[in-house]
């Protein structure tokens, strides 16, 4: 390495704030940026038609930088823990489908089904493995005929490994549920 002809304070670095064509996408529009309405004041989700279209009709939009959008601040609470991300996504859901009585109903019950001494002895059976234990929670949910939300909710959950989580996000739903 050769040593430098000039002090290291006189050397002017590169401008990173370039204009070049390969900067572009990189950069923030300066004017202010709105989201269409919700489809309802219930739902913070929606599965309409009307939604796809108007999507549609913003990715044939040519210049797609100007209709970037801020984040969105859909709740005034903050989900700290998982267990209440997934409670206020399937009451979100459930309130969506007008069916968030059914799905507390369900809660309740397959709350109260895990508590169960002999399905707290399979859960809690150093000897069983995880994804027997995932089994009997899925055929409890499969048997039970519960809500169609929950079971997805509890599948989803056996299927990521978290089984440890689904008291938790049960307890998280019916605290939100009550608020």
């Amino acid at each position: 390495m050769a040593p430098l002809s000039s002090s290291v304070a006189t050397l002017k670095p590169t401008n990173f704030n370039s204009t070049h064509r390969e900067f572009h996408h990189l950069k923030t529009p300066n004017r202010p940026r709105h989201l269409p309405p919700p489809a309802s004041p219930q739902c913070s989700l929606s599965f309409s038609t009307t939604k796809t279209t108007t999507f549609s009709a913003l990715f044939n939009h040519k210049n797609l930088t100007s209709l970037a959008s801020p984040p969105l601040t859909s709740s005034p609470h903050i989900h700290r823990k998982p267990a209440t991300v997934y409670a206020a996504a399937i009451l979100d859901i459930a309130q969506c489908n007008g069916s968030l009585d059914s799905v507390q109903r369900d809660v309740q019950k397959f709350s109260k089904l895990l508590r169960n001494s002999q399905i707290q002895a399979l859960l809690n059976d150093p000897f069983l493995g995880y994804k027997e234990k995932g089994k009997i929670v899925k055929e409890l949910a499969r048997k039970g005929k519960f809500n169609k939300h929950l079971v997805s909710l509890l599948k989803m959950l056996i299927e990521n490994n978290k089984l440890e989580m689904v008291s938790e996000v049960l307890d998280e739903i019916e605290m939100i549920y009550n608020e």
